[in-house]
């Protein structure tokens, strides 16, 4: 029996979730009725954003900027996944205030840093990618050593894999401590093969496309041969980003299925109310939006993660535009739970928000990827620039009336003010303005 008073945590975190692939978030083409439940039990968060990185695999730094509150300069530390040993993480601060703190799923930064936030955890995945029929999974190593000789197959679907997990320390969980259990996801990812029934539910020609959908995209983003782009031939066909979109759709219903299984522990064990529930994703996807499979650019639908925040202090039924980045949920759990984050956090807490939704949480969002893609967004205006092969490019889109961002207005006379007032936000941002190069921040 769980005696805690304090709330329980449970954060999940997705893996290329595009925003707005959840019917709550107006997508009636995918059916999500968790996460639906979830927006309808609390907060959902319309326009929360990762900050980007200098990495193909966007998930690194920005999971890693999600666990520590820091951007991805300070979120990183000496190596490419490896994180900051002077941040502590989210986990770590809640471990320190009396949590027991559980992990499942993908990590894909170093094992120091995992060891150090956990207190137990069971079938963690150690890497970026995998078959979802065939992870190679370990038990959690205090030591941080995590050995291959530990390695076992996962042979089931690996949100069920991992939520079941999840599930099965939930009911298991017997202190007086409350729990902080972080759920880390290997789906909707690649390779997109979710269960048969699954898949049947959302037949290839039946698919609507896009509204910005292109056969390529028009000009060179330096990622065509990444291999996120690689996935489908070009030019793009519409039949084939039919498949596309209609396997990441099964996809996103095993996840929501899966993530199910949690919520009925929760309520099995009569914790649901006393437990703060988060559910967010490491960054977007394209799926043929722009002629585009992957997450490697800045559009938003590669830039902006779903963020849902419910349970004991937070307001049900709630929606709102604020901008957010998602690592600031870190900062946000402290203040709900009644805990002092730890000084000099990039993250802002968004309580205020959640006690008024119409609150300016912040004036502008930056994103970066690699050294040649920035991005710098208000409430309304955009501006992408690009300098690829040493050719600079910009776009200014009106989100408000161009929510796809297919009509670049950067030639506009009468939008002149707005690209240079966004340029001089993007040139005082931490990545600043793009160069030809591909910059470690590490």
């Amino acid at each position: 029996m769980v005696r805690a008073t304090l709330p329980n945590i449970l954060v999940v975190v997705a893996d290329d979730h595009e925003s707005r692939a959840i019917k709550w978030a107006g997508n009636k083409a995918v059916e999500t009725p968790h996460f639906d439940r979830l927006a309808a039990q609390g907060t959902a968060f319309t326009r929360a954003y990762h900050n980007g990185g200098f990495d193909d695999a966007v998930c690194i730094p920005t999971r890693a900027s999600l666990l520590t509150g820091m951007d991805n300069f300070g979120a990183l530390r000496g190596g490419r996944d490896v994180i900051n040993p002077d941040c502590t993480t989210l986990p770590e601060r809640f471990r320190h205030a009396g949590y027991h703190c559980f992990v499942t799923g993908k990590w894909h930064n170093d094992r120091a840093s995992l060891a150090r936030s956990f207190d137990s955890g069971e079938k963690i995945f150690l890497g970026g990618m995998y078959d979802h029929f065939g992870t190679p999974v370990r038990p959690f190593d205090p030591t941080g050593v995590f050995p291959e000789s530990a390695i076992s197959t996962e042979r089931r679907f690996s949100a069920d894999a991992f939520c079941e997990t999840a599930a099965h320390f939930i009911h298991d969980y017997d202190e007086d401590a409350p729990f902080f259990a972080y759920v880390a996801l290997t789906t909707p990812h690649d390779p997109r093969t979710p269960p048969a029934g699954d898949l049947e539910r959302y037949p290839a020609d039946s698919i609507t496309l896009p509204p910005n959908f292109e056969a390529e995209h028009p000009f060179d983003l330096g990622v065509r041969e990444i291999r996120d782009e690689c996935l489908a031939p070009y030019p793009r066909t519409p039949e084939r980003i039919q498949e596309e979109i209609a396997a990441y759709y099964g996809m996103i219903s095993a996840t929501d299925r899966s993530f199910g299984k949690i919520i009925a522990a929760l309520q099995a064990r009569d914790i649901l109310d006393n437990t703060i529930i988060v559910y967010t994703g490491d960054h977007g996807l394209a799926v043929g939006q722009h002629g585009l499979l992957g997450k490697q650019n800045v559009y938003e639908h590669s830039c902006r993660v779903p963020l849902i925040i419910a349970g004991p202090g937070v307001p049900a039924g709630q929606t709102t535009d604020a901008l957010a980045y998602s690592w600031d949920i870190f900062p946000t759990l402290c203040d709900l739970c009644h805990l002092e984050p730890p000084t000099g956090l990039d993250a802002r807490s968004l309580s205020p928000v959640l006690e008024n939704p119409a609150q300016n949480h912040r004036e502008a969002i930056s994103t970066h990827y690699m050294g040649y893609h920035r991005m710098v967004t208000e409430h309304q205006w955009k501006l992408i620039f690009t300098r690829v092969n040493d050719v600079p490019r910009q776009q200014l889109f009106d989100l408000v009336t161009d929510p796809n961002e297919t009509n670049n207005l950067i030639d506009a006379p009468d939008c002149a003010a707005h690209a240079q007032r966004l340029l001089a936000r993007m040139q005082d941002s931490p990545a600043g303005l793009p160069s030809a190069d591909k910059q470690p921040c590490y």
